[in-house]
């Protein structure tokens, strides 16, 4: 369980630290990725406010849920179980591809 928040923590720090880089906390800062939305959608509010609802609102919230439920699982039921060799690998994968 410890392995798993630590890399957690670690992934939100990186993120965190790459919107700063991006300028994302200033006043006038926004998402550099609104960009290429707004490209596709131009200046039709409609279906910005559609894709924000269904990517950012639900789809976002939904992966976040299944990015946790590795935890909640460990939490609940299986916390006795000991750090083995795969999970080491498992840990190992997932740190590899949080970096790419």
């Amino acid at each position: 369980m410890i392995v798993m928040t630590s890399i957690t923590f670690v992934w939100g720090g990186r993120l965190t630290y790459q919107f700063y880089k991006k300028d994302g906390y200033t006043l006038k800062g926004e998402d550099y990725r609104w960009i290429y939305v707004k490209e596709v959608f131009g200046d039709n509010t409609v279906f910005l406010q559609i894709f924000n609802l269904l990517f950012v609102v639900i789809y976002q919230n939904i992966l976040l849920f299944l990015l946790a439920v590795p935890q909640i699982y460990l939490l609940k039921v299986d916390s006795d179980t000991t750090f083995s060799l795969f999970d080491a690998f498992i840990a190992v994968l997932y740190v590899g591809f949080g970096i790419s």
